[in-house]
């Protein structure tokens, strides 16, 4: 599964000459830092692998590790980074090996780490 993003609004880029490519926002943390290091920005979220999803999110969570991460606490991964563990949406495009969810489905998404 792709990471997942806060509030993004993946949607297909109809200007690409690439149709299996999605456009969307992220949140950004640029750098360690307060709330003031955070930026919104557009992503281009590529077509799956044959094991992933692309998942156009309706809400997404950021835990308290999350600022610990955007604070420079957890050096897991380094900026600029994605806050956010959890997501909420629809499936847009669904991986060759990907046999148990179709395109248009609901999904609750766990993406195990921040980033």
């Amino acid at each position: 599964m792709s990471q997942t993003m806060p509030h993004p609004t993946p949607r297909p880029d109809r200007s690409s000459t690439n149709a299996s490519l999605f456009a969307g926002r992220a949140v950004f943390a640029t750098r360690w830092g307060g709330p003031d290091v955070l930026r919104v920005a557009e992503r281009q979220v590529g077509p799956p692998t044959p094991d992933q999803i692309v998942v156009e999110v309706a809400a997404a969570g950021v835990a308290f590790v999350d600022i610990l991460l955007r604070e420079g606490l957890q050096r897991k991964v380094r900026p600029p980074v994605i806050p956010g563990h959890d997501a909420a949406g629809v499936v847009r495009a669904v991986g060759t090996d990907v046999h148990d969810l179709r395109e248009g489905d609901s999904v609750a998404v766990w993406t195990g780490s921040t980033g």
